[in-house]
């Protein structure tokens, strides 16, 4: 007999992934939960200049603090211990979590990179301050608040490669249960919805994603649209944050019959 019990897929980066499943495993109704990376993250720490505070280094002066919008621009920079004593201001509490754990000095201020460009100035940090986030990125974050009166540099620390969906995931589309799809970007957004493979029009009625923000759910449904027929549900979480995400899990959970 086969097992139908609701598919939770899981496509961040494998240890993200992991720590969402977690979160998930006693607050959702029973379910199987499925890892199935569509990315993989490349750090790269050489991006970021040695320093000494206070230092000229190539192209400005070192930073007086230092902007990080996700945990895994925390991990690209662990260890550096030249970077340790600046204050640290962080997109989201996961990543000031993160970066605490590391042994930053780190403030949540904002929950979106959008938040942060608008909350950030009223704090009057010293600067420079260095931005530093992955290849795709969104919010322009270095040249705003540069033109709000904050001097930022950005800098690339991390790469997210795109990988093929892995078997696992392939297998809960192709199966017969539901499937419970939470989303964390717009990226990772497009890259999901390009993955399902050509299927009868009912088969998008299993799918259910829940997006981070009305930016990941417009990614969605635009890869979406076109390319499939039928159509998949996209619930919105109220706040753009892990917490949230599993509130909207329960209430897509709790809207389907038999689960």
């Amino acid at each position: 007999m086969s097992d139908v019990r609701p598919r939770l897929l899981l496509t961040r980066p494998d240890d993200a992934a992991r720590r969402f499943a977690a979160l998930c495993a006693d607050a959702l109704p029973p379910h199987v939960a499925v890892i199935a990376p569509l990315m993989r993250i490349q750090s790269l720490p050489e991006a970021v200049p040695g320093h000494e505070q206070g230092q000229e280094v190539e192209g400005g002066t070192a930073p007086a603090g230092l902007i990080l919008s996700s945990a895994q621009a925390v991990q690209a920079i662990a260890g550096r211990a030249d970077l340790l004593p600046l204050p640290v201001w962080t997109v989201g509490g996961a990543t000031a979590h993160a970066a605490r754990a590391a042994g930053f000095a780190a403030q949540a201020v904002a929950e979106d990179a959008e938040t942060l460009i608008a909350t950030l100035p009223g704090l009057r940090p010293a600067t420079p301050l260095w931005h530093l986030h992955g290849r795709h990125t969104r919010g322009d974050v270095a040249r705003r608040l540069c033109s709000a009166g904050l001097p930022t540099r950005g800098f690339m620390v991390y790469d997210q490669i795109a990988q093929p969906l892995p078997e696992a995931g392939r297998a809960a589309l192709a199966g017969a249960a539901p499937v419970f799809w939470p989303l964390f970007s717009p990226r990772s957004a497009t890259l999901a919805a390009m993955a399902v493979p050509a299927m009868a029009a009912d088969t998008g009625a299993r799918i259910h994603a829940v997006a981070l923000s009305p930016a990941v759910a417009a990614a969605w449904e635009g890869a979406w649209e076109g390319t499939r027929r039928g159509s998949a549900e996209c619930e919105i979480a109220e706040s753009p944050d892990a917490q949230a995400m599993v509130a909207a899990l329960i209430r897509l959970f709790q809207r389907q019959p038999g689960v």
